[in-house]
């Protein structure tokens, strides 16, 4: 029950509360006996304290669960809790050691057979896959994701990733659908605005500056401000992104360099890299718009339009 809640709260972006639970819950449950909650418990903090830059915490809960999972024998935990290890040295640029225990961590999951399992670590391997400039390979490992997840918020929450990937790709349509579908999908706050501040950003690229306002008012009404420190550093990016692709350079700028600042203060390297990218275009006053492509794959194009258009219907 305390897990329970403390996923309600962390959907809800109550990071103190979701933290007070999870620890509730861990204790509970290594008070019980239940290995398999206090498990899913430290994976949890690990996540929550991932997202708020508290990278020493969340290491250390995720090696507690790891450990867990080893000693009692649970192969798919044991599999997730190792990515969680990854996904902290993906967020702070380092790529070689996140890439050595995904591919530890898929190995595992193969092994243990468990659909889900495997599903979480190709969707976590898509995100490595794109900060290294693989989009072609990310976009593999997302779609490989979201058809092996059993869970309706595991293939939500991949969704949202392949939006950013097929936005990168310059597939504009694609990655519409993508934000579309995860705005039908669920009521996280985190995803939301993520997938609001994705439409601005496409609405910007297509100069249309009326739906990007529109777009943005909706993000800014969501409370991003307030929540996951990761989403704050991505968006405040993309916001000055979005300014600079429909010309407006001091909003641009202001934006631009915000983001710079915050993702120094909180070790977001992907972050920092884009907006001090954005801000040396904006002074040569290059457009940060890129001519749209079709690149992403025809099954992968036709299958977000489908999922699309049932989540419409429904």
């Amino acid at each position: 029950a305390a897990l329970t809640l403390g996923h309600q709260a962390e959907r809800r972006e109550h990071v103190c509360g979701a933290l007070d639970l999870y620890e509730c819950g861990f204790a509970l449950a290594g008070a019980l006996g239940d290995v398999e909650v206090a498990i899913q418990a430290a994976r949890a903090s690990g996540r929550t304290l991932r997202r708020q830059a508290r990278w020493e915490e969340a290491d250390a809960w995720y090696e507690a669960a790891l450990e867990l999972s080893r000693s009692s024998g649970l192969h798919a935990l044991a599999a997730r809790s190792l990515a969680g290890l990854g996904l902290v040295r993906r967020e702070r640029g380092r790529f070689p050691d996140a890439r050595d225990r995904f591919q530890e961590a898929l190995l595992i999951a193969e092994s243990s057979g468990d659909r889900e399992s495997l599903a979480s670590i190709h969707h976590d391997m898509m995100g490595l896959e794109q900060l290294s400039g693989d989009l072609q390979a990310a976009l593999r490992h997302g779609w490989q994701a979201v058809n092996r997840y059993e869970s309706a918020d595991g293939r939500t929450r991949c969704m949202a990733g392949m939006a950013g990937v097929l936005q990168e790709l310059g597939d504009f349509e694609a990655a519409e659908d993508a934000h579309r579908l995860v705005l039908a999908s669920t009521d996280e706050v985190y995803y939301r605005v993520y997938a609001f501040d994705g439409l601005a950003y496409l609405s910007a690229l297509r100069g249309d500056a009326e739906s990007f306002d529109q777009w943005a008012e909706r993000c800014d009404a969501a409370g991003w401000e307030h929540g996951s420190l990761a989403a704050r550093a991505e968006i405040l990016c993309f916001r000055g992104m979005g300014h600079a692709a429909l010309g407006r350079a001091r909003e641009a700028r202001d934006w631009l360099e915000r983001a710079v600042s915050f993702a120094e203060e909180h070790g977001f390297s992907r972050a920092l890299f884009r907006a001090e990218e954005a801000l040396d275009q904006l002074r040569r006053s290059a457009r940060a718009s890129p001519p749209p492509l079709t690149a992403a794959p025809d099954d992968v194009r036709i299958g977000l339009r489908k999922m699309r258009v049932a989540a419409a219907g429904v």
